[in-house]
């Protein structure tokens, strides 16, 4: 039976995100892990208005699987309306289009977890190195990393499930550049670990492209 720690914060975001007015938007979602689920078992997701002001709308969420607790959440909603933006100039690196699926990359390797392959619910396709070729590269202490990552399948229409999709996203090769200068990667014979916390600011809603 698999177990599975990744998803209840997509979903329970999601729960959130059906319990507010129309016309807000998710931003921020502050989870905690508890303990891990029962992959081939469903959940039960609570979800408890905090307040509603006219600009921001706060909820609390819990996950349950029977008498487990696996994941406490809480989120915020705001309404649309201008505000000032700006953000930081694209690093000039390859087009996802002349890299290959990591699943592929990794294909020769029996010791990685199984989530990379091309059955995962994202394509991520590495600029560099993924942690487990760069532990095969002597002296590597590369202590960035940058990847393309996106949905399979079509976009969704619906920003609240682009916005799930993104959280959960957020959460899997994040700690790359720290595996990398050790020479490990998530799997066998290598570093083991599992998500306590999970923190995601939106600045704007999520979209397509």
């Amino acid at each position: 039976m698999g177990r599975t720690l990744r998803g209840p914060d997509r979903q329970g975001l999601a729960a959130a995100a059906a319990k507010v007015p129309e016309g807000f938007w998710v931003r921020s979602l502050h989870a905690y892990f508890v303990e891990a689920g029962a992959a081939d078992r469903g959940v039960e997701i609570d979800v408890v208005p905090i307040r509603d002001g006219r600009s921001t709308c706060w909820r609390s969420v819990r996950v349950r699987q029977g008498e487990r607790l696996l994941l406490t959440a809480d989120t915020t909603f705001a309404r649309d309306s201008p505000s000032p933006s700006h953000k930081a100039a694209m690093p000039a690196v390859r087009p996802p289009e002349d890299l290959p699926n990591v699943g592929r990359t990794l294909a020769a390797f029996d010791d990685v977890h199984a989530y990379w392959n091309e059955d995962s619910a994202f394509d991520l396709r590495y600029v560099d190195a993924p942690p487990r070729l760069s532990a095969c590269e002597a002296g590597s202490d590369q202590q960035r990393s940058s990847v393309w990552v996106r949905a399979m399948g079509s976009a969704p229409a619906d920003r609240t499930l682009a916005a799930a999709l993104l959280a959960y996203a957020s959460d899997m090769c994040m700690l790359d550049p720290l595996l990398k200068p050790q020479g490990l990667w998530w799997g066998s014979g290598s570093a083991k670990g599992f998500s306590v916390d999970h923190s995601v600011w939106f600045h704007a809603p999520s979209r397509d492209g």
